[in-house]
């Protein structure tokens, strides 16, 4: 989605539907404004400090512990984020006006969309995933900018086995698994039930990637028929239904081949080829190497998608 059909989600917001809205917010200056305030605590790791999170386009993680003064607004950033709150409360800005973002609370930013939010009241402990958006894959956070409840503590303690990895051991195998679980339970807050009508439907896919997947399987499993599954396929991840199964099949892959030694032809079996020459053309046409390729570059910066 392009960035001018993007802001269209955030125009005619109410900017005063939540009581004593941090001036700094209630004013949604047409410019950036970052406000960390003097007491604010973060644990943040950006991805040249562990590159196996950009093979999920990760640029940064970290968790902070906001204290008075935390006020962002970003307009409108090129990076999506999604922020897990487990203490505290906030405000932030939503399709819908500026919600409360409590424990138990996630906050999902799409790219291209003004990003607004402050902590109300402090310590606001959350835990944030930021993504490098790009028109050529799936959006980490589809749809409108929104507020709804998920499992952030999940979150936190993930990012939390991260960090501490990172800054201990630092086994690469380690530090592999836990970026691709911090990126896959990001995503899965990011496509919460409400925010995404397939998502269910892509759950049956990656519980199955081995099964000959065909258009009205796919129709048949969401209900609905194969132009409506197309149109809301393309509204949630910028791809077609075909075009967003062989990427969740080679995100599959690549994970797979990443993290243990198993055949390239099993693999390819795992996840829906039986030809092994098929899949090996389809791993390079996506990720623009072979998977014996990436399997070599496993320790290194390798983009998947």
């Amino acid at each position: 989605m392009a960035g001018r059909e993007r802001l269209k989600h955030t125009r005619g917001i109410p900017r005063t539907s939540i009581a004593g809205l941090p001036a700094d917010l209630r004013d949604l200056p047409e410019r950036d404004r970052q406000q960390r305030g003097r007491t604010t605590r973060e644990r943040a790791l950006a991805w040249s400090q562990c590159r196996w999170l950009m093979s999920h386009h990760i640029i940064s993680v970290g968790i902070s512990v906001a204290g008075p003064g935390f006020a962002f607004s970003r307009v409108p950033p090129s990076t999506a984020v999604v922020m897990a709150c487990t203490a505290g409360s906030g405000v932030a800005l939503t399709a819908d006006g500026f919600r409360e973002v409590t424990p138990g609370s996630v906050y999902c930013m799409p790219a291209g969309t003004r990003q607004a939010y402050a902590a109300r009241t402090t310590p606001w402990r959350v835990t944030w995933i930021c993504y490098l958006e790009s028109d050529q894959r799936p959006s980490a956070v589809p749809g409108p900018p929104a507020a709804h409840r998920g499992d952030a503590k999940g979150l936190e303690t993930l990012v939390l086995a991260l960090l501490g990895e990172v800054h201990g051991a630092a086994d690469p195998a380690m530090l592999g698994h836990y970026a691709a679980l911090v990126d896959l339970h990001a995503r899965r807050l990011a496509t919460a039930v409400g925010r995404d009508p397939l998502r269910a439907v892509w759950a049956a896919v990656e519980a199955d990637l081995a099964r000959p997947w065909r258009l009205g399987d796919l129709a048949r499993l969401a209900g609905m028929g194969v132009e409506a599954l197309r149109l809301a396929s393309l509204a949630s991840t910028r791809h077609s239904p075909m075009q967003h199964l062989t990427h969740l099949r080679m995100h599959r892959a690549a994970l797979d081949l990443a993290g243990g030694d198993a055949l390239v032809g099993a693999i390819a079996l795992r996840v829906g080829y039986d030809n092994a020459f098929a899949f090996s053309t389809a791993f390079k046409r996506c990720l623009g190497m072979a998977p014996a390729v990436y399997r070599g570059h496993r320790r290194g910066h390798i983009a998947v998608g």
